[in-house]
């Protein structure tokens, strides 16, 4: 007795994890040797303690790491199915959703992998789906498994567009189950690679295959998969017309089956790289490891027919008639034994087909009887609840029966009380009736009134309707008229603008020319008088080209006839006329589409940004650039003056202009600087059609 409470004691304290096993190490013997005495011995202690759901849990947790390494490692299959069947019944016994699961996806991988009895596959996981349902954890913990395992089975049947459904479901749902390993992750991608192989998708092949071969590098995989994986990765480049690439792969691969140890792995390795020789019409070569292959073949009947079929065309090409028709023979021989396992796995996919079809008829018929089931109590809930209701209020009306025989049996003493009492209670009565009825006419002027309140709520709402629809009218009518006022605007905006510009022009330019005409006649007779009249002719000159350019700028006649670009390339010319600041202009998709108000005020906001870096920065350099989308127009004015901080940036005139000309086109402004690093200026417009011209 005190035997099994210090063993109580010690195995209730135990840990549920189990090792991680290493598949690397799955042909080593004494290494699966070693786990599964391991676990016995846990599990035979467990065994001679009481019941208890403590230890229930350990010994499902056990039997179910028992039968992981059995279908893991290399020992008889059949220890497999006994131990998975086990833990099934023990974990239905108990009611244990979780482990009951886990049984039928270790007894369905039994059937598929190791017995190939597809149909009793098809109808575990239909028994999967079934138990998962009503239970959210199992069915975030167990759906990628069981997509996982239905792609399986759909390509076996050849349905491999189906099969690459499932693993898609399998990879959408992957994620929910937070138990599972990046290891399991990467043999989905692997298998949906092998389906859109077999469907001759290669690209997307390759692609799944990449994936997974990355998710088991981050992760630090194993070198069996490794090993698989850079095989497969070969053959969808072998496909693909990637012969080099290919042959890299089947080396990598071929370093970890050595390491393994593996003569199955080696002796693929051999065979494909055979295969790829052939394409690259090195014959020798070839030969030489497609008998390496054979030499390992034991028990790989692939290996050997596709070694047969590469030797058969290698000797034919280098005209070796009596070897290739011997190879020929054995191909022949062997692809009649493939041909016929076909016929027996096409038959199997058929039934496989058939069984898949009757057991989601039936899910489907379980799931209604459920939720008709389900509806069924509710009902039944209702009915007792009633059922109740009036049976409490027969209670009620039975002890009110005893109170009232109780108060006649008294009553009966006298007959004048009698009669009192009898009036007062059909007084009593009376007034009851009276007030009922006048609560059922209140109710009724209640509904009336209601009613009434609905009809006006309608009607209100039906006049609300019509209001916001003639304000819609009116709306879009004014944003019309605003629309034409604002052209209207823009039309005598353009026109003022060309009226100042010619006055300035022809008018006080004449003036100006006549003014230094007339200055040119005056003869300076002193030294004095000859710098003031030098003086006034530097001033007139100037006077002149102010003029001019404000005249220019106003209206420039570039804008006007050959369009904003070229109206930028000729400011960029005259601004690199100075000495001061090298200035270069940069247009990205720009298109002359623009309406004249909005090319207008760009190139006024250009010519205001790139005055004030001449005036103000001391820059080398300034760049104009101008990036257009379909969405936005983003123009940038950047220098490498001297810059100034933020805090310390005071708007001027100028900037001010700028600031008003952006919002007038419904432009944002942006202005970056630093001390001695320069400044960018970034003006963003949105665009849509009414930008456009």
């Amino acid at each position: 007795m005190i035997f099994l409470l210090l063993l109580s004691a010690g195995v209730s304290a135990q840990s549920l994890d189990t090792p991680a096993f290493n598949f690397d190490r799955k042909s080593d013997l004494k290494y699966t040797d070693s786990l599964l005495r391991s676990t016995r011995k846990r599990i035979s202690e467990l065994d001679a303690l009481p019941p208890s759901p403590r230890r229930d849990t350990v010994r499902f947790e056990l039997s179910s790491f028992l039968s992981y390494v059995y279908r893991s490692g290399t020992h008889k299959t059949d220890s497999t199915y006994h131990i998975a069947a086990q833990l099934r019944t023990m974990a239905a016994k108990k009611g244990n959703i979780k482990y009951q699961l886990r049984a039928v996806i270790f007894l369905e991988y039994y059937f598929r992998v190791m017995k190939k009895d597809y149909v009793e596959a098809m109808k575990l996981n239909f028994e999967a789906q079934k138990l998962m349902t009503g239970s959210r954890e199992e069915e975030e913990r167990n759906l990628w498994r069981i997509n996982n395992n239905l792609g399986k089975l759909t390509a076996v049947m050849k349905k491999f567009r189906e099969s690459v459904g499932y693993y898609t479901k399998a990879l959408e749902t992957f994620a929910l189950d937070k138990r599972a390993v990046p290891a399991q992750l990467a043999e989905i991608y692997q298998s949906a690679g092998l389906s859109y192989n077999q469907n001759g998708e290669f690209e997307k092949s390759l692609s799944s295959y990449k994936q997974a071969l990355q998710i088991i590098k981050d992760n630090r995989g194993s070198n069996t998969n490794f090993a698989y994986l850079y095989v497969d990765v070969a053959m969808a480049e072998k496909e693909l017309g990637h012969y080099k690439e290919a042959l890299n792969s089947l080396n990598l691969s071929l370093q970890y089956w050595e390491k393994l140890k593996s003569k199955p792995g080696i002796s693929t390795v051999y065979c494909e790289m055979a295969r790829i020789y052939n394409h690259l019409d090195d014959y020798h070569e070839s030969i030489r490891l497609a008998d390496q292959a054979l030499t390992l073949s034991e028990g790989l009947p692939v290996v050997r027919l596709k070694s047969y079929e590469v030797l058969a065309a290698d000797y034919e090409a280098l005209k070796r008639f009596d070897e290739a028709l011997k190879y020929h023979k054995l191909f022949m021989t062997e692809s009649e034994a493939e041909r016929k396992a076909s016929k027996t796995s096409e038959m199997l996919a058929l039934q496989v087909e058939a069984e898949k079809e009757k057991l989601e008829i039936r899910l489907l018929q379980e799931k209604e009887i459920q939720e008709q089931k389900y509806i069924t109590l509710q009902k039944q809930e209702e009915i007792n609840r009633i059922r109740g209701l009036s049976e409490r209020q027969n209670l009620l009306k039975t002890i009110q029966n005893n109170e009232l025989r109780s108060l006649l049996n008294i009553q009966t003493l006298t007959a004048a009380s009698q009669k009192k009492q009898t009036l007062q209670e059909n007084t009593i009565k009376q007034l009851k009736i009276n007030e009922l009825k006048h609560q059922l006419a209140s109710q009724a002027k209640n509904r009336n009134f209601l009613f009434s309140g609905l009809v006006f709520i309608s009607l209100s709402g039906l006049v609300l309707v019509w209001l916001n629809y003639k304000l819609r009218h009116k709306n879009k009518q004014l944003s019309q008229k605003n629309a034409e006022v604002e052209a209207a605007l823009e039309k005598g905006r353009t026109s003022e603008r060309k009226r100042v510009a010619t006055e300035l022009h022809d008018n006080v330019n004449s003036i100006l020319a006549s003014v230094k005409m007339s200055l040119q006649v005056i003869q300076p007779q002193t030294v004095h008088e000859n710098k003031v009249y030098e003086n006034v002719i530097k001033m007139v000159d100037n006077a002149t080209r102010e003029v001019r350019q404000i005249s220019h700028n106003m209206m420039p006649a570039e804008l006007e006839k050959e369009g904003f670009d070229h109206a930028l390339q000729g400011l960029v010319t005259r601004l690199n006329l100075g000495e001061t600041t090298r200035f270069e202009l940069s247009l990205n998709g720009f298109k002359n589409n623009f309406s004249s108000e909005i090319t207008f005020n760009l190139y006024m906001i250009c010519l205001e940004l790139c005055q004030n870096i001449q005036k103000h920065t001391e820059a080398a350099k300034a760049n104009i650039d101008f990036n257009c989308t379909d969405r936005q127009l983003i123009m940038s004015v950047s220098d490498n003056g001297k810059g100034f901080e933020k805090g310390n940036m005071s708007e001027g005139m100028g900037l001010k202009n700028i600031r008003h000309r952006a919002k007038s086109i419904g432009a944002d402004l942006r202005i970056q600087s630093q001390q001695g690093e320069g400044t960018v200026v970034f003006v963003r417009l949105p665009l849509n059609q009414s930008n456009h011209a």
